[in-house]
């Protein structure tokens, strides 16, 4: 695993990123690696993968900035919607359920700067004359 991040309010969740890895290197000369987002809710002994081409993810509440608004289990992320290493066409998304559905927050964006609960982004589709 890459980057772990630790839920806020309940220990045993977990969300992840790995890098795919194919099976046979030899096999794959079109190969592409990619980020791929787990969540585990038993202290990592499980994980189920949730999302590809992720670049940047967390959990959408902060134990500093609590908001009863936000549901517990909210994700945020950022991926390349174009799946694909070849074109990065980014866009911010969220779920409250694991990514069996999601709503765009922006989209063709440029990441600038990521800090939660603040993210910097440059909408490209508004800076094309």
């Amino acid at each position: 695993m890459l980057h772990v991040v630790f839920h806020p309010y309940h220990e045993d969740w977990l969300l992840a990123s790995a890098y795919t890895i194919p099976d046979d290197f030899k096999n794959h000369d079109n190969y592409q690696k990619f980020e791929q987002l787990f969540v585990s809710f038993d202290r990592g002994e499980n994980w189920t993968k949730i999302f590809d081409y992720v670049h940047l993810y967390d959990w959408g509440n902060d134990k500093e900035i609590k908001n009863s608004l936000i549901p517990l289990n909210r994700i945020i992320l950022i991926y390349n919607k174009s799946l694909s290493n070849e074109k990065r066409e980014y866009q911010c998304i969220y779920s409250d359920d694991f990514f069996k559905s999601h709503l765009i927050i922006a989209d063709n964006i440029s990441i600038l700067q990521y800090e939660y609960p603040y993210l910097i982004y440059h909408n490209l589709r508004d800076s094309i004359s």
